[in-house]
């Protein structure tokens, strides 16, 4: 996400704060069927922020990455693999504090298929048998 990437290599921390935070609030508050589909796409922006040189940039950062370990489990994993032990461990550390909500349920449900007994029923159009028809004379 070229916005994310921008923001985030901002020289106002405030700025690349306020960004994370918005990441993490959108994170929490989307279905996570929907969240499987789109987290490829800032999950390197933040797995990157992850080595920021200011520590409560690091932290943020680290946090929003454990709550979509939290959320997404080993999904993640191929984002955070290159993190030294002390930085996994607090991404871990996050994913444990993740409580599960209403957006951990799949926000379309899958419709089941009725099965159809009567033709007419399916068609919606009338049908009509002839099982006792006579044959002309």
């Amino acid at each position: 996400m070229p916005i994310l990437d921008s923001l985030l290599k901002d020289k106002n921390p405030f700025i690349v704060k306020q960004s994370i935070e918005y990441y993490r609030k959108a994170i929490n508050q989307t279905y996570i069927d929907d969240l499987k589909k789109i987290f490829p796409s800032f999950t390197p922006a933040l797995a990157k922020i992850g080595n920021h040189h200011d520590n409560s940039i690091r932290e943020m950062s680290l946090q929003v990455l454990g709550l979509l370990k939290g959320r997404l489990g080993a999904e993640i994993e191929k984002f955070i693999g290159d993190f030294n032990q002390q930085k996994l461990d607090k991404i871990i550390e996050s994913a444990g504090e993740y409580q599960l909500t209403k957006y951990d349920k799949p926000r379309i449900k899958k419709k089941t298929k009725k099965v159809v007994e009567n033709k007419a029923e399916a068609s919606g159009d009338a049908v009509m048998s002839f099982d006792n028809a006579s044959k002309p004379k």
